[in-house]
């Protein structure tokens, strides 16, 4: 079943990685070698396995309106890079990599060189570990490799739902800009993460109810929902919760 992007009143736990960068950086990271005045620099074969764009460790948690494969692919390919750059702290941090970015506005190219370890600080400033909620072990492994010293309490990792799963957990259909079944007349909201159920409970609008799992991991809001809806909505949201 297809289903089409869901209007949002709240920003996606996991924007757009176009949308992190700074303005004058372009997507695109071309791996340099050279001689190295700070440190040793690091072989390009092992920059190339790094995560050298600002920013795009979001992708550990991909936007939630895509395939599951898909959604998977993604993920995999960030926590490989995540993992080899925990891998690179530990056993080198002050080897140098240098990266080079385009202005998105004059096309100009500009180099800069920075350690290893300023890489990962990057990377814990933004996107952190609470910017990826269902990757937090793995951060938290890069940060111990910054700050071997420090105490970081245990954290889990959060399930993300997928849209479309939660579509066919609910059956849901789509009716113009909203969904609908024979239970509920408008479903306006798909929540995929316990997040972004947070932020509903937090900003409550008017005739807008908030339906969620037991956990709160997973819901949706409606518009007017009927008792017999909200019960329908409250079982389903339960079992796509327990489900493996």
């Amino acid at each position: 079943m297809a289903v089409p992007p869901v209007r949002s009143r709240i920003t996606p736990a996991w924007p757009a990685l176009s949308r992190r960068l700074p303005l004058s950086v372009a997507l695109s990271v071309i791996v340099l070698g050279g001689c190295a005045a700070e440190g040793e620099e690091l072989p390009a074969r092992v920059q190339a396995q790094l995560p050298l764009v600002s920013g795009e460790l979001y992708e550990l948690c991909p936007v939630t309106d895509t395939p599951r494969e898909h959604y998977n692919q993604e993920a995999r390919t960030k926590r490989r890079r995540l993992e080899a750059l925990i891998r690179e702290v530990r056993r080198r941090p002050d080897a140098i990599i240098t990266r080079e970015f385009e202005d998105a506005h004059s096309g100009e190219r500009h180099k800069e060189r920075l350690s290893v370890r300023d890489l990962a600080r990057e990377h814990l400033g933004n996107p952190g570990i609470k910017g990826v909620p269902c990757a937090r072990r793995q951060m938290a492994r890069l940060q111990n490799a910054v700050e071997p010293g420090r105490k970081t309490r245990e954290l889990e990792d959060e399930r993300v739902f997928l849209i479309d799963e939660v579509v066919r957990a609910l059956r849901l259909r789509q009716d113009g800009t909203i969904y609908t079944n024979r239970h509920c007349r408008e479903v306006q909201q798909i929540l995929t993460a316990r997040e972004e159920v947070q932020i509903s409970e937090r900003s409550p609008i008017e005739n807008i109810e908030l339906i969620a799992s037991p956990d709160k991991t997973v819901g949706i809001e409606a518009f007017k929902p009927t008792p017999q809806c909200r019960r329908y909505l409250e079982r389903r949201l339960a079992l796509l919760e327990a489900s493996p």
